[in-house]
């Protein structure tokens, strides 16, 4: 697809002569799907850009290609206004940019703009933004597995994945993928024929790099194998160039209303986020409904310790308390259901049931029962904050015949952004 903008300026110079000048943009898009082209495009203020659209792997880096109609004085890269890459001239017309197999990679793969400014011989300054995606390339096999050729980036799990969506013709297949020998993740798509196969960006650049295979194997309820081999590519996609500044050209991505409607309509604990959008455009907007990450505590919790000390050693023998402090690693102050769910996310507790949020009368009744009331001053000492919510989740062990009963009663502190959890245990 192409697309072209001609903006004329037009300037007064006293009573002289009307002057005009010409901003043109212009840009060359390989659709979805699309076959690789030979070279992309875009022409500007008489100047003609091409890029080559595969990186070619070289050692740690990869590396895009590009020359110009005219001869060329310098070339740098950028991702905004931060150095992104090497850009290097090598040739009168020729120039190429290299970027790391890492964090450079990742974020030109993700979506991320990847701009080179060209200063022609004659001393004309331009700009070529570069986008690059991964495809999968050289497809074989049963036509009984479908693999498309685009990757997208999206949120899902808390990072940054590449899925690739893969139909399956026989009703009851499973589908397992491969690269070289790690196995990608697979889930199930919104048909029963459909999979989504999510590759971390750690396979992705291990295939890229290594011209590693990617296998597709569909196993029929029959026992029957359909397998479907395939190569990944990374590629630009899209070539724009323009005399403008770029702020003006390709202006900051900022939140989609759309996009924000579809992420608010999110349901809790829902970790994937493709539905609304790709990575970047989801980013932009901030994930809802993120589960945070909780931390043992670095507080000094002397104080809160010997209280705890002082009640178990009044406790009859069928009786037990523990406790523990977290740290809650979150950008805001996460709602009381997700601060549960990571707690029981990385607990091992049997036979659980959420009770939902508690009062302060309710947490110091299951308090008294066990003398330790005196707990909660002690947590807000440590802690250094008074004010709390609490929530419950009980849950229950059998061992040896024996069963132990457990009313987990979580306090979360938002403004210190701290958990204190009483564990109250009988038998």
């Amino acid at each position: 697809m192409k697309n072209a903008l001609l903006l004329a300026v037009v300037v007064f110079a006293g009573c002289g002569a009307l002057e005009a000048t010409a901003v043109e943009s212009d840009s060359q898009v390989v659709a979805d799907g699309a076959e690789l082209v030979t070279e992309l495009k875009a022409t500007t203020a008489g100047v003609t850009v091409y890029a080559t659209p595969v990186l070619t792997a070289r050692g740690a880096t990869f590396v895009i290609s590009g020359r110009a109609s005219k001869d060329l004085s310098a070339v740098a890269s950028r991702q905004d206004d931060v150095p992104f890459g090497k850009a290097t001239l090598t040739g009168a017309r020729t120039f190429e940019v290299t970027v790391d197999q890492n964090a450079e990679l990742s974020s030109l793969l993700s979506g991320g703009s990847l701009l080179v400014d060209l200063t022609t011989a004659t001393g004309t300054t331009l700009t070529a933004r570069l986008l690059a995606v991964a495809r999968v390339t050289q497809v074989s096999g049963s036509t009984k597995v479908t693999v498309p050729s685009t990757i997208s980036p999206v949120a899902a799990r808390g990072t940054l994945i590449f899925r690739n969506a893969v139909k399956t013709v026989t009703s009851g297949s499973t589908l397992s993928v491969v690269v070289g020998s790690q196995r990608v993740a697979v889930g199930q798509g919104t048909t029963s024929s459909q999979w989504n196969v999510d590759l971390t960006f750690e396979q992705l650049r291990s295939g890229l790099l290594n011209g590693q295979p990617t296998t597709f194997t569909a196993l029929e309820p029959s026992g029957t194998s359909r397998v479907k081999t395939a190569s990944l590519t990374a590629s630009v996609n899209s070539l724009a160039v323009t005399t403008q500044s770029n702020d003006v050209a390709w202006p900051d991505l900022t939140c989609d209303s759309a996009v924000q409607d579809c992420l608010n309509h999110v349901a809790v604990g829902v970790d994937d986020y493709a539905v609304c959008g790709s990575y970047l455009p989801v980013m932009a907007c901030g994930l809802p409904n993120q589960v945070p990450t909780l931390q043992a505590s670095t507080d000094d919790v002397s104080a809160l310790t010997q209280a705890v000390a002082a009640v178990k050693a009044t406790l009859p023998a069928n009786e037990s308390l523990s406790v523990a402090v977290f740290d809650i690693d979150a950008q805001t102050t996460p709602a009381l259901d997700l601060v549960n769910r990571a707690w029981l996310d990385q607990g091992s507790l049997q036979g659980v049931t959420v009770v939902g949020a508690v009062t302060t009368a309710t947490v110091n009744d299951a308090l008294d029962g066990f003398g330790a009331r005196s707990l909660v001053p002690a947590a807000q000492a440590v802690v250094g904050q008074s004010a709390w919510r609490g929530f419950e989740t009980d849950s229950q062990k059998t061992t040896r015949g024996v069963v132990t009963k457990t009313r987990n009663l979580l306090l979360q502190f938002p403004s210190a952004q701290r958990l204190v959890v009483f564990s109250l245990s009988a038998h």
